[in-house]
């Protein structure tokens, strides 16, 4: 796809499952409860649904996710995660991400299967980060 795939609100907390996908523009996700991603490669996936998990295999690639709500992410192959919009309050990471940034004051829960190389976080007077048994190679 060399332009945008939609995942439109009417889609409610449906199971979303994409396959063999390649999507040059943004991936928006504003339906679904729950979406799987097996053996795509998009450029860009905006989160913009609350509530919403969004689960990678290994053989995915997603260059730049943004969370614009709360949400979780999950699985393998993330290059950049921003966590920067005001409407997000917390977000969940139990995913292989290299850069993650938080810039914003929301809660950052980092699950057991979280392995980040390098997490950004601003100073905000807010923010919580738990994190459980996950590996983080460099904290700024």
């Amino acid at each position: 796809i060399t332009g945008n795939l939609y995942l439109p609100s009417g889609l409610g907390s449906k199971t979303v499952n994409l396959r063999n996908l390649t999507v040059d523009g943004t991936v928006y996700v504003r339906g679904g409860g729950t979406i799987n991603v097996d053996d795509c490669d998009f450029n860009k996936v905006v989160l913009d649904k609350s509530g919403v998990r969004f689960e990678t295999d290994s053989r995915c690639n997603v260059d730049r996710l943004e969370f614009w709500r709360n949400g979780t992410i999950e699985g393998q192959g993330y290059d950049n995660v921003i966590i920067s919009d005001n409407s997000v309050s917390s977000a969940t990471v139990n995913a292989k991400v290299e850069n993650l940034l938080l810039d914003t004051d929301a809660d950052l829960y980092l699950g057991r299967n979280a392995r980040i190389d390098e997490l950004e976080a601003t100073p905000a007077p807010m923010t919580r980060l738990s994190a459980s048994t996950a590996t983080l190679r460099w904290m700024k």
